[in-house]
């Protein structure tokens, strides 16, 4: 069972594809296809998306969508760094 941050980077990795910017809205759908694509509960789905907001990675926006927010956008790029670094090993 993923945990919720393990659920809330993954959403995070779905921006990251779109070489997304803060600002950069997902519509439900796809965090929706991902959760199912991934094998998570609605429940699990929920918590990710929580923790995320509770970070300040994303926040919700109108009309089902969720924004990734200036906080959301520099872990994407701490990310990156890390995964650069751990390949270099």
């Amino acid at each position: 069972m993923p945990t919720r941050r393990q659920i809330a980077t993954s959403i995070l990795s779905v921006y990251r594809g779109q070489q997304a910017r803060a600002g950069y809205v997902l519509p439900a759908r796809v965090i929706a296809a991902v959760s199912e694509h991934s094998g998570w509960s609605v429940d699990e789905t929920e918590n990710g998306i929580n923790y995320g907001r509770a970070e300040g990675w994303f926040d919700f926006a109108p009309h089902m969508f969720l924004t990734l927010t200036v906080h959301g956008f520099a872990e994407m790029e701490r990310a990156k760094v890390r995964s650069a670094a751990s390949l270099a090993r």
